[in-house]
């Protein structure tokens, strides 16, 4: 048993280490999700307002125009238009902190 947590708590700080480095965490928070259903969706809206510091009605508008996609719902929210927000997010590889610094 003890084993197993502890392959467990390593394999765990080696994904969680791989999404960091890849870009798809923001602040501890997994931005990079796919919002497949409601849940998932009102998640992402909660994400886009707690990253952007905005609204639920700002964040809903800014989801739903970048089409679903969380890192440039945020860029959006922030004020950027849709093209601008990709551009930039293309720019940076995807990483949000990045795109939102430039």
């Amino acid at each position: 048993m003890k084993a197993g947590t502890a392959h467990k708590v390593v394999l765990n700080l080696l994904s969680s280490g791989i999404m960091v480095r890849l870009g798809r965490v923001y602040g501890g928070i997994m931005v990079d999700m796919k919002p497949s259903n409601a849940k998932l969706k009102k998640r992402a809206i909660g994400i886009v307002a707690h990253i952007a510091a905005c609204n639920a009605a700002q964040a809903t508008a800014a989801f739903d125009a970048a089409g679903g996609d969380i890192k440039t719902a945020v860029l959006i929210a922030r004020g950027l238009d849709r093209a601008t927000a990709q551009a930039r997010l293309a720019a940076t590889k995807g990483r949000l902190r990045a795109a939102m610094e430039g």
